[in-house]
């Protein structure tokens, strides 16, 4: 009996550590997620930048 309580014991533990490791991994993949986004809108605008950057320019010369 003793040793049926030890493995639940065990199992429980290991269940409950599971959880936190899950939560932590889902906390990771959403900072990911928005480091990628915020990589991806800096590449659009470096990408769109420099050519509305230089129609603008040459409005305000005329």
């Amino acid at each position: 009996m003793a040793n049926a309580r030890e493995r639940i014991n065990r199992t429980e533990f290991a269940l409950e550590r599971t959880e936190e490791m899950l939560g932590e991994n889902i906390a990771l993949l959403i900072r990911i997620r928005g480091q990628r986004r915020l990589i991806e809108a800096a590449h659009r605008l470096v990408t769109i930048g420099p050519p509305a950057l230089s129609a603008r320019q040459t409005t305000h010369r005329s």
